[in-house]
């Protein structure tokens, strides 16, 4: 509980579709955030994946495109080496296989 008391600021944005971003601190998260460059989508991402850097944690609340973006995810696992990658379970076998 120390640690909520000592956060003095909490920063959201919005990503597009469900994505969000949340700075706590000096934690950055990231939810659910499609960025692809497909060709069916009608706005562009606002960060193209190869730019999201700096980056803690990353989920996906399950496994639709827009919400765990395996392309965008793989790019991430090497921008963002020390991130976590949290996912439900029933997706591991999907996200593994990247």
């Amino acid at each position: 509980m120390d640690k909520l008391h000592e956060m003095k600021k909490l920063d959201l944005y919005w990503l597009g579709q469900m994505g969000l971003m949340i700075k706590a601190g000096d934690k950055t998260i990231v939810i659910d955030y499609y960025a692809s460059p497909l060709k069916t989508r009608q706005t562009p991402a606002p960060i193209p994946a190869k730019e999201l850097k700096d980056v803690d944690i990353f989920i996906g609340t399950h496994d639709h495109l827009d919400h765990i973006d395996h392309e965008a995810w793989k790019i991430w696992a090497k921008t963002n080496p020390d991130a976590r990658f949290i996912f439900p379970k029933k997706c591991r076998k999907a996200v593994l296989a990247d």
